[in-house]
This record gives C-alpha cells, structure tokens and sequence, in this order.
C-alpha cells in the first residue's frame, strides 16, 4: 500500500473510503461512501480536515430539524421590502415595481405580497404605470403594514 492509499476504509464522519479516484498532486480525490448509501467523489483535504462528514445527508437532516428563521419575514412578506423605499441600482421608473419593456414599448408593472408575484398590466404613460403600482400596494400591503405594526407594538 502506498501512501495515498493509508486512509482506503477509513471512515469520516459518515463516510468510509472506498479507493482513490484521482492521484494528482494537487487534488487528491476518493471514492467514498455514505452511511446513507450514496456514493461520492471527496478530496482528500476535506476528508482529513473535517470539511465533508457526508454526501450531503447530514446538512439536509440537520436543516429539517433547524428550519432557518428569516429574520425580517412575516407571513412570507419581507417587513424590509414594502416598507423600504429604496429602488435597485439598474431601476428607471423611479417606482418599486415598474419598470421598462423593451419588447412591448410599455412601462410594466409588478408586485409581489407573500411570495406571490403579480402582474398587473403594461402602459404607455409612466404615470399610469406609477398609479396603478400605488393602488395595488395600498390594496395589499395597507391593511398588512396597519396589522403588523399593531403586534410590533
């Protein structure tokens, strides 16, 4: 046995190295296999550093046991979003939610509440496109932004 073969069944994490795939010097790569059952190609830094414990089992286990929290989020509405003012760099509408089509020659409008994303039409004048935006979040947001601030209270 050579010295790239020392780590063959040994295992890390919940992997067990099964046989060396890749004998360059630079990255030296194992064929190893899961607890779980899958098979997968590590390299040998990561093997013996602790960087991959498993074939990707053990982060989607720990994630359906620690949803992530979004901070920020309610009722899948970002709070910071509608109620943040602020426009991405590349908008030229000067509005949240409108912006150029160049296909159709008309300013479209758009608006997403709960993970939903609506279309609500494409106008010729800036200014249609600005009210209809205006209406639709006084419409869906006003009553959200009214209840959220009475429980941040």
């Amino acid at each position: 046995m050579g010295k790239l073969d020392d780590i063959v069944g040994l295992k890390f994490g919940r992997l067990t190295v099964i046989e060396i795939v890749n004998k360059s010097s630079k990255n030296i790569s194992y064929l190893c296999k899961c607890d779980c059952g899958n098979i997968i190609n590590v390299y040998r830094f990561n093997l013996k550093n602790g960087v991959t414990k498993s074939c990707g089992c053990l982060r989607n286990e720990f994630r359906r046991k620690n949803p992530p929290v979004n901070k920020g989020f309610i009722d899948n509405t970002c709070i910071n979003y509608i109620t943040n003012n602020k426009l991405a760099c590349n908008n030229v509408s000067g509005v949240k939610g409108v912006c150029w089509d160049k296909s159709k020659q008309k300013w479209r409008v758009d608006i997403q509440f709960k993970k939903k994303k609506y279309y609500l039409s494409s106008y010729v004048k800036l200014e249609d496109a600005k009210r209809i935006r205006k209406e639709a979040e006084d419409k869906l947001f006003g009553g959200f932004i009214k209840w959220y601030n009475s429980i941040k209270k």
